[in-house]
């Protein structure tokens, strides 16, 4: 009966990011009388290329054309283009203070359903070689995806980034693996304007499993 009316089929997990960081805003949300914004802030501490799917999500969350990539204020969704909206949040732990941007994330569109919230927002992180990866590529115009021809077959630069990137050992490794959520909710109490701040931890690496203490942050049943 909870998911009628949701648009929702089944859930065959819940996630960190979405999922994780939805029963944070909600669980905020139930101790307001009134929610006014709901700010997301994830750092998928990973290296860019753990599996080829990833990498691939990775470059379109920083690929200028994607058009998911926005806000909703006021009732209405904003775009906005790669790495802006900067700011620095503190993830704690191993994570630490990282600048984060907004990322093209499903709870801009989820949750002002869910929740019937006019301000929502998903700002987050990779490490900082993948987050210079992304600054790299966007700079050198290496998105680009206008075909041309190189020895005889047709290909455009992005899908050429993507090749070299598979292949390269240093899309494999990152310094540290973990997740890092904080979730930032805004509203009323009895008349009163509240901020409900909430964050995940986890044990370092050491103590975790190594790269499985990024893994263990999805949440799957």
């Amino acid at each position: 009966m909870c998911r009628q009316g949701k648009d929702i089929v089944y859930i065959p997990g819940v996630g960190a990011t979405p999922g994780i960081t939805n029963a944070m805003a909600k669980h905020a949300a139930n101790q307001m009388d009134e929610v006014e914004d709901i700010q997301i802030n994830f750092a998928a501490f990973r290296c860019p290329a753990p599996a080829p799917g990833l990498l691939v999500t990775f470059l379109w969350e920083f690929n200028p054309k994607t058009e998911t990539r926005f806000y909703y204020k006021n009732g209405e969704y904003h775009l906005v283009g790669p790495l802006e909206g900067l700011k620095t949040v503190d993830y704690k732990g191993e994570i630490g203070v990282q600048e984060v941007c907004y990322i093209p994330h499903p709870e801009t569109r989820t949750i002002p359903k869910s929740l019937g919230v006019n301000n929502v927002s998903v700002h987050g992180c990779f490490p900082p070689q993948a987050m210079n990866l992304a600054k790299t590529m966007l700079e050198w115009g290496l998105f680009d995806e206008v075909p041309f021809t190189y020895k005889g077959v047709e290909t455009n630069t992005l899908d050429m980034m993507l090749e070299l990137l598979l292949r390269s050992p240093r899309t494999k490794e990152t310094p540290v693996w973990g997740y890092g959520l904080v979730v930032e909710v805004f509203g009323k109490k009895d008349s009163k304007d509240l901020k409900i701040k909430l964050w995940t931890e986890h044990p370092p690496m050491s103590e975790w499993g190594g790269k499985a203490a990024y893994y263990k942050n999805i949440a799957i049943p």
